[in-house]
């Protein structure tokens, strides 16, 4: 059994499972809730701080801060614990007694401002106005050195199959699609990627998926239209991402309801493109981070 000094070394290389056949198509999806803090976000933050620190950009005791209120946000927790350094994170009305629980109990000092990320981050860009030097602002909405940490996602992806028809990924603020899609122009693969959205007005936003409006507007955004490897978005409903979730959840596949949303958006896509081969889906955090979604749901 292989051992570890610190539990950075355990992000990544996460497992992928197959749950079965649609059409053609073989389903697999790829669990990135077995990272440490239950996210792929600990795959983003940990590739940016550790880079920083390489290149001296990071120096000790400064303090580490972003806006988010979900898995990035505990994600620069928990690598901020392991390194050592403070961190506070802007969060929005949308914090969840769930992650706030994990935020405290992982030392983050927690400032709530607004109802979306957007107003959150101009708050971080009051406080590094007002204390430049006190403060690592991580800025995951604009950060360029996020995307590359998942050239990795993308690249165990490809060593574990002989071939990929097609990725699956909530679309977020378009880090995680935008690094899938370099690696996978890099190494000339003939395979395409799409991104799975939450439909207009609908009862419920799935976390991280991308609503129209000020919240995730970001240049990665932007970008992935221009993109030859990027589809599209495909729009989800809130309900099918949440019975797609408690169905995969009953078959012992621990994930969360954007992971449900992105089921859904492949099971579309199959049926609409007659997409065959391998398909993969990419699930961003596990069941345990939402159960009190669900019990408030239910």
């Amino acid at each position: 059994m292989q051992t570890e000094y610190n539990t950075l070394s355990l992000i990544g290389n996460t497992p992928m499972v197959y749950v079965g056949d649609h059409g053609n198509a073989k389903i697999w999806i790829k669990l990135e809730g077995a990272n440490p803090s239950g996210s792929l976000k600990d795959r983003t933050v940990s590739h940016v701080i550790l880079k920083k620190i390489q290149e001296g950009a990071l120096a000790p005791g400064k303090t580490l801060l972003d806006a988010s209120s979900g898995s990035h946000a505990c994600a620069l927790a928990y690598v901020a614990s392991v390194i050592g350094s403070p961190c506070t994170v802007v969060v929005n009305s949308k914090l969840s007694p769930d992650n706030e629980v994990l935020l405290t109990l992982l030392g983050a000092e927690i400032i709530k401002h607004g109802s979306v990320t957007l107003e959150s981050r101009e708050r971080c860009l009051e406080l590094v106005t007002q204390g430049p030097d006190k403060w690592y602002f991580f800025d995951q909405l604009t950060n360029l050195d996020a995307p590359a940490a998942h050239h990795k996602t993308a690249q165990e992806i490809f060593q574990s199959l002989d071939s990929v028809s097609a990725i699956f990924a909530s679309k977020g603020s378009g880090v995680t699609l935008t690094g899938i899609c370099e690696f996978i122009s890099e190494s000339n693969a003939d395979t395409i990627v799409y991104g799975s959205v939450s439909i207009n007005n609908d009862v419920g936003k799935i976390a991280g998926t991308y609503l129209e409006g000020i919240d995730y507007e970001t240049d990665f955004i932007k970008n992935l239209s221009n993109n030859s490897i990027y589809s599209g978005d495909v729009s989800v409903t809130y309900s099918d991402a949440m019975k797609n979730c408690l169905d995969l959840v009953r078959r012992g596949i621990f994930v969360g309801p954007q992971c449900g949303g992105v089921y859904a958006a492949a099971l579309d896509q199959i049926e609409q493109q007659g997409i065959s081969g391998n398909v993969v889906i990419v699930a961003g955090d596990s069941f345990m981070k939402n159960m009190g979604r669900f019990s408030k749901d239910n």
